[in-house]
């Protein structure tokens, strides 16, 4: 079933998953965020996973993220950033946010 996975390198391989599925997911790490004791934070890049854009569907995105400011704390800072996951415009960001976080 080869045809379903799409190669990152020889240790990672990626399977589709459904919107639904997506959506689940979501809400299991919003629900696990918030049991976090201390600073917590969740970063969400709007345009994906860049990558893995053969699985990767921008317009869930912004379903995913809706889940997620829903259910999450009101104390939990969201960041919603207009790049992929591997763009410098996130990781930067995200390096600020934690050092901010772990002052």
């Amino acid at each position: 079933m080869d045809f379903l996975r799409e190669y990152h390198n020889w240790l990672v391989s990626n399977a589709p998953s459904t919107k639904e599925e997506k959506l689940a997911a979501a809400e299991f790490i919003a629900e696990k965020l918030n049991k976090g004791r201390g600073p917590t934070a969740m970063v969400i890049p709007l345009r994906g996973r860049g990558v893995h854009a053969g699985f990767d569907d921008p317009k869930d995105w912004d379903a995913i993220s809706e889940v997620l400011k829903t259910n999450l704390k009101p104390e939990i800072k969201v960041v919603e950033l207009d790049a992929t996951i591997n763009d410098r415009a996130f990781s930067d960001p995200v390096l600020e946010l934690l050092d901010e976080m772990m002052q």
